[in-house]
């Protein structure tokens, strides 16, 4: 009997087919969930809607690519297989064309799927680079524990934040990634984290988006960053915002190159959001290029 091998677009098929299956199946990334709202939880991230529209980017039907780039890479007959380790997170991979590598850490309710779509519609040539948090709330991934909506563990945060800074170590050295080239890029919880390591740890990053973020620490460390470039986008009606007020100041204290936006948005991303992220990231992408150029 011969066996069928099976392409690319076969898989591709099938995902479409699984994706079509229920109207329920949500790819978390963006807008307040209702279940969230009522236990007083804050947010729960979504884009995709079950009719196939992609909210983030004003209902644009989604494409092959949004789909390709979340599934697990699979190795054909003849193509080289990528190494596959969890280091301590599970993790999603995508190999781009360029040194630049985006670390990318999802809302409370998402996993290592969830801006994958993102991160290649602002990145298109990056590495990309998703972690699904490891604390859980009520089944709901984060990246650390909280006690309510605007009051976080303490000790929690800072052993993942400095865990998270060893794992982006670590995958360097694992995908064969340049160490001096990660952004993290994190929206909601997944900006709190990427505050929280970026301040702990700053030699382990190039810099960082932070997307809806709020001050994570009661006690912010004093950390010189040495003019690492941050990106900082509000929305003006997110109801966390005050929370968020601290965030920019202290960063310019901690001698941050920070650019702040305040969108007309609330928790949820905009189109907004993404023109000026893609913007910052390819200003980015262009100085960490010369930068890494032999002398």
């Amino acid at each position: 009997m011969v066996g069928i091998v099976p392409d690319r677009d076969m898989v591709l098929a099938f995902a479409y087919l699984l994706k079509a299956r229920t109207d329920r199946v949500r790819i978390r990334v963006g807008e307040l969930g209702r279940a969230s709202e009522r236990r007083g939880q804050g947010p729960v991230d979504h884009v995709w809607s079950a009719e196939g529209q992609n909210t983030l980017t004003g209902g644009a039907k989604v494409q092959r690519q949004d789909i390709e780039v979340t599934l697990p890479r699979i190795a054909l007959p003849g193509e080289a297989r990528l190494p596959a380790r969890d280091l301590d997170w599970i993790h999603r991979f995508q190999p781009g064309t360029t040194g630049l590598t985006l670390l990318l850490l999802h809302g409370t309710g998402g996993n290592e799927t969830s801006l994958l779509a993102l991160g290649r519609q602002l990145a298109p040539e990056a590495n990309l680079l998703s972690v699904r948090g490891r604390s859980l709330e009520e089944g709901s991934p984060r990246f650390f524990r909280r006690f309510s909506a605007a009051r976080y563990d303490q000790a929690h945060l800072a052993e993942e934040a400095d865990a998270l800074a060893q794992f982006v170590r670590d995958a360097a050295a694992l995908y064969d990634l340049d160490p001096g080239q990660v952004i993290a890029l994190g929206y909601s919880n997944g900006a709190n984290i990427a505050l929280a390591s970026l301040v702990r740890w700053p030699a382990a990053f190039a810099g960082a988006v932070l997307l809806r973020p709020v001050m994570p620490f009661e006690a912010p460390p004093q950390t010189d960053l040495g003019g690492l470039p941050v990106l900082v986008l509000h929305g003006q009606r997110d109801p966390f915002l005050p929370l968020a007020e601290p965030v920019t100041p202290y960063l310019r204290r901690m001698h941050g190159d920070v650019q702040e936006e305040r969108l007309e948005a609330g928790h949820e991303l905009t189109a907004q959001d993404l023109a000026v992220a893609a913007g910052w990231l390819r200003e980015q992408a262009q100085r960490l290029a010369v930068r890494s150029w032999p002398e």
